[in-house]
């Protein structure tokens, strides 16, 4: 009996790793998409003021510049939803690791 518990606890353990090593790629990714989002915003920033000056025409300036409030803010909407993410994952590190160390009677 004891021997299926243990085998269980492993077994157990090794998903909840993968299951963690699935969520830190998918943050990881998160983040090298937020990155070439700014990188775009701020060449797509770039090309409406030269082409402002270029050519003078305000309608696209003022339709580029709305694109790129809007484009800004997601960023900064992803930034914050990224630090939640990351605040509640090692929220939940923490409140894990003070069950095991209950359930194992360390704490």
């Amino acid at each position: 009996m004891s021997k299926d518990i243990n085998e269980t606890m492993r077994e157990a353990e090794e998903a909840i790793a993968s299951l963690e090593k699935m969520a830190n790629q998918q943050m990881d990714d998160a983040e090298q998409k937020i990155k070439k989002g700014i990188v775009q915003t701020v060449i797509w920033i770039l090309v409406t003021v030269v082409v402002y000056f270029i050519w003078g025409t305000t309608w696209f300036f003022w339709l580029s510049l709305a694109f790129n409030v809007i484009s800004i803010a997601g960023i900064i909407f992803a930034k914050v939803m990224m630090a939640k993410a990351y605040k509640k994952m090692a929220e939940s590190d923490n409140s894990d690791d003070d069950g095991l160390n209950m359930y194992y009677g360390f704490g």
